[in-house]
């Protein structure tokens, strides 16, 4: 099973991009990042390399191998934390 994925997203403007999941980062910064997602060069993919530099620092290389010219409006990259917890505003525990 891959841990790479397609998705699209409106405000994105639904273009098709690349997602790497938790499956592709150590353990330890499974708490920390949910998902890098990054938009297709042209109609390219590319290719994704994980380095672990220390227990704080990942280093993420994303690469591309154009074999013709590409002509693109923007190209997004967007990393999904993973440590944001929702508490409703107004919920309380206390009684009068």
């Amino acid at each position: 099973m891959s841990n790479i994925g397609i998705c699209a997203q409106e405000h994105w403007d639904a273009q098709e991009r690349i997602e790497l999941n938790k499956g592709v980062f150590p353990k330890n910064f499974s708490k920390a990042i949910d998902a890098i997602q990054y938009d297709l060069l042209g109609i390219e993919r590319g290719k994704s390399h994980v380095k672990v530099i220390d227990n704080n620092t990942l280093y993420i290389n994303l690469s591309f191998s154009l074999k013709n010219s590409v002509q693109q409006g923007d190209w997004r990259i967007a990393v999904k934390p993973d440590f944001f917890t929702f508490v409703p505003l107004g919920a309380t525990s206390y009684s009068y």
